[in-house]
């Protein structure tokens, strides 16, 4: 079985991408009852001159549709930092998810996620994971959404480039609040928990429309982990503001 595993997750890139086009597959077949996506891209920019030169790129897209018997959410984000010429943060995320309703509020979900930060302890990890869904939350206002399921991650270490396999629990968690007609506030968690190492994500963001489908929005992300290098500082803390396209 971990051979089979093993093999299987050889290329994580290759096995999000098919993961990705699986779903895909599904929401093609949606559309024809249902044709409506939405989606959002945030772009921030910071630039500084003067006794420091260095600029900070924060680039996020997000894209999916809640249709009759299929929830798809797509999201790609990338964040990138220069001080004196010098790359000082380089992160990459992207996942796919679809969840298979059997209610209202009841679903499964299956998730591909690959993820590259060229200035941690893992030069990539992949994760694929699945299980159950549960909307606590939901009317006109406020969605919370709580999972949690198996998974397998592969990750490899980026100074022996040695590989790492285990299966893992994923929790997570995932609130929307429409404050009013202009202005949301989200709040994501979760908790990828194997033995040989955890990984704790949290994003809080607050997004503000300025006219029409332009808004800005502030957000704070953190991410712990567990196990690192010795001069890894295992919390990793990213505050972006950003302004959003909505359609």
């Amino acid at each position: 079985m971990n051979k089979l595993l093993h093999h299987s997750l050889r290329y994580p890139l290759a096995v999000f991408i098919l993961v990705t086009l699986g779903s895909m597959a599904h929401a093609q077949q949606e559309m024809v009852d249902q044709p409506v996506w939405a989606g959002a891209i945030d772009l921030g920019f910071v630039q500084t001159s003067g006794n420091t030169e260095g600029a900070t790129l924060a680039f996020s897209l997000d894209y999916g549709r809640d249709g009759p018997r299929w929830r798809h959410a797509l999201h790609l984000e990338s964040f990138n930092q220069t001080s004196d010429d010098e790359r000082q943060a380089e992160k990459y995320l992207g996942y796919w998810q679809s969840n298979l309703k059997f209610t209202r509020v009841q679903s499964m979900f299956f998730r591909g996620q690959y993820e590259e930060d060229k200035f941690s302890t893992y030069a990539y990890q992949g994760i694929l994971s699945s299980g159950y869904s549960h909307r606590v939350i939901d009317n006109d206002r406020m969605v919370l959404d709580l999972e949690a399921g198996p998974g397998y991650r592969r990750s490899q270490f980026a100074d022996t480039g040695e590989l790492e396999n285990e299966l893992i629990v994923r929790l997570a968690g995932n609130f929307k609040w429409n404050i009013s007609d202009t202005a949301s506030f989200g709040q994501l968690l979760s908790v990828e928990e194997g033995p040989e190492n955890t990984t704790v994500r949290s994003t809080t963001s607050l997004t503000m429309s300025v006219y029409k489908s332009l808004a800005i929005k502030l957000s704070y992300k953190l991410r712990w982990t567990r196990v690192v290098d010795p001069d890894t500082d295992p919390m990793d803390r990213e505050t972006n503001i950003a302004m959003v396209y909505q359609w």
